[in-house]
């Protein structure tokens, strides 16, 4: 088989299409110019006429959810695919079972992303994985030299590319917790890097957020810390959820571009459910990579959207009320758009089985910042700092809950959450307790959550309040040195 850039640049320069694939079966044609990706339409009348009327579409026919896969992380610009003609270019798997080729309906066989083996399975009381870590660990965690050292995966274009500014890989965990690369393998988990300085604790920040999250009885990705060893801080793992829990293979034969459109029904066999994923960037019509694309409008305008879309509205505008609820109580300023979505389920006629939230995800805490500079990225009832008891019901109410379910639910998860955060940093290992800004990391999201259950009047597990170490201060190339409030030893 002929290299599959030359093969992406040949098609180009001979102003021939793309298909777009969705679990190996073409939807639809781009048309990738020198300068950008244009579509082409799609397969068919029947196919035009199920997206239409199930997402939002440009006025050029694409929909949003192609439009707006492009890249976001270092690594991509490191490798040259840092705009969105060059970041398709580079890629072929994409998340959702989508994939982009110039040769057919795939290049060569390629595994359909499915679940193999269970995180939960591999996942010990502590919070660590307890399977196989095969990939090969960095040999620097310094952020320039670990995204120079990880871009390089991302020369093979049979590699998942995915969104988020991290630096992280996709992973295969298999039936027996073997935890290795997905390049030639189903994409069903995300290791994501803890980095030197202020970062260290990156991986151990979003794990006790996720944990927070599901004792406050969220729907949760499954996640684990992993431990990479010699006294490096904790990487971080989760599941993917997006994709189907039944193992299946795609193994289709590449075909011409020409018989791709007169033959686009050669496709192999699909599960009898199909999952997409569509954040609320998508679903508003919204680019991400315009400026304020991912925090435009407010959470209410989030809910009116989960009661357009939702087949279980009640339960969804329930959960994604207790969802803005954890990122205030852990001081989470990243809840934007693409960091919550909807899942729609498909069946096999293509008629949308259900459509709901999807599991928490993507919630970290600011523990750099100091506690009255917390801003919501997205408004509620008007406001996106300062927000109280009276701020949060008035939202509830809004998006439909009683004041009495709004107050409930706004108190259960607090204090669910501020004893689970104070168990958590009263039970930290002794390698993560003795890794300062881990340690720091873990006792600062403990502060801010307890800190809000009292602001609420919510009783709480005994805490001492960690502040901000005004040594560090807003410029990374701080490092996070300096003497904490409790003596941390980040110096």
């Amino acid at each position: 088989m002929s290299n599959v850039k030359e093969v992406f640049d040949s098609a180009t320069e001979a102003g021939e299409t793309c298909s777009v694939c969705w679990y190996g079966q073409v939807f639809g044609y781009i048309n990738v110019t020198q300068d950008d990706v244009r579509w082409a339409g799609y397969v068919s009348d029947d196919v035009e006429e199920l997206f239409n009327e199930t997402f939002p579409i440009r006025e050029d026919g694409m929909p949003h959810f192609i439009a707006n896969i492009g890249p976001e992380s270092i690594i991509f610009n490191i490798i040259g695919d840092g705009n969105r003609r060059d970041y398709i270019e580079g890629g072929l798997r994409f998340l959702s079972n989508l994939t982009i080729s110039p040769a057919g309906p795939h290049d060569k066989p390629v595994a359909l992303d499915c679940l193999q083996g269970s995180l939960d399975e591999f996942t010990a009381e502590d919070g660590f994985f307890t399977g196989d870590l095969k990939c090969k660990i960095p040999k620097s965690f310094d952020e320039e030299k670990l995204g120079e050292e990880v871009s390089e995966y991302w020369t093979n274009r049979h590699l998942p590319r995915f969104s988020g500014a991290e630096i992280k890989m996709p992973v295969t965990l298999d039936e027996d917790g073997g935890l290795t690369l997905a390049n030639s393998t189903s994409f069903t988990h995300i290791l994501k890097f803890p980095n030197d300085g202020r970062k260290a604790g990156w991986g151990l920040n979003e794990w006790m957020c996720m944990e927070l999250s599901a004792a406050a009885g969220l729907p949760t990705a499954s996640h684990a810390l992993v431990d990479l060893g010699d006294g490096i801080p904790p990487a971080y793992l989760v599941e993917r959820f997006d994709i189907n829990d039944t193992p299946e293979s795609i193994e289709s034969a590449p075909l011409s571009l020409k018989d791709a459109f007169t033959e686009a029904s050669h496709a192999p066999e699909t599960p009898e459910s199909r999952l997409l994923l569509q954040d609320f960037c998508t679903l508003a019509g919204l680019d991400p990579h315009q400026f304020g694309g991912k925090t435009n409008g407010s959470m209410e305008k989030i809910a009116k959207t989960v009661g357009e879309y939702s087949t279980n509205p009640d339960s969804d505008l329930e959960n994604l009320y207790k969802r803005t609820i954890v990122s205030w109580a852990v001081n989470d300023s990243d809840m934007h758009r693409k960091n919550i979505s909807m899942m729609f389920e498909f069946d096999p006629q293509n008629a949308v089985k259900s459509c709901e939230m999807t599991p928490a995800y993507d919630i970290t805490s600011e523990v750099h910042q100091y506690d009255d500079k917390h801003d919501m990225c997205i408004s509620l009832s008007g406001k996106r700092r300062n927000l109280n008891q009276k701020a949060f019901v008035k939202f509830g109410t809004t998006i439909g809950l009683t004041q009495e379910r709004a107050e409930e639910i706004l108190n259960d998860t607090v204090k669910a959450m501020s004893q689970r955060a104070v168990e958590i940093s009263n039970s930290l290992s002794d390698d993560i307790r003795n890794d300062p800004m881990c340690a720091y990391t873990a006792d600062r999201i403990t502060s801010f959550v307890v800190g809000k259950a009292k602001r609420l009047g919510i009783q709480t597990p005994e805490w001492d309040d960690v502040k901000r170490d005004k040594s560090l201060s807003d410029d990374p190339g701080n490092n996070g040195r300096g003497i904490g409030a409790r003596g941390y030893g980040l110096s």
